[in-house]
């Protein structure tokens, strides 16, 4: 028999096997971020189907790290207990969650929304700049080198 089908352990996590949903952008979130009846469902057929463990999609931290319409969102305590009905569908279905936390960085847009404007403060800077000093950041396009190797 196949290994996938064993229980495991990652640190203090059990699971029941080795098959994992890996964090995929189900869409299913409200406009406002919150878990929703159609997350319940597909989340709790991945567990029934057998899943040891399921990621959730990209979950933005902070407002301004939202990248698609429907993504969910855990940037206040308002959110908790969406992921806490979530967290317990899946667990009664045998199976284990985590939440992939996420913020799109400079391909994020910004909503116009007073939840924006709650978490603002959160975005002040702890450190100050060298004098003189002007941060810049100059994106590039990856290219494909086949002289390197990619793969050890």
């Amino acid at each position: 028999m196949s290994i996938l089908f064993e229980p495991m352990k990652i640190m203090h996590m059990d699971l029941r096997n080795r098959f994992v949903r890996s964090a995929t952008y189900d869409g299913c979130a409200n406009k406002n971020g919150y878990v929703t009846e159609n997350q319940m469902d597909l989340y709790s057929v991945l567990a029934e189907g057998g899943v040891g463990l399921i990621i959730t999609g990209i979950t933005y931290v902070h407002p301004t790290g939202q990248i698609s319409s429907f993504q969910n969102s855990i940037v206040g305590d308002e959110f908790i207990h969406g992921f806490k009905r979530l967290t317990a569908a899946v667990h009664s279905r045998g199976a284990k969650i985590a939440v992939q936390l996420f913020h799109a960085g400079r391909e994020a847009r910004f909503p116009d929304s007073s939840q924006s404007a709650r978490y603002k403060q959160s975005l002040k800077p702890t450190g100050q700049c060298l004098p003189n000093h002007v941060p810049t950041f100059t994106p590039k396009i990856s290219t494909f080198n086949p002289s390197i190797s990619y793969i050890p």
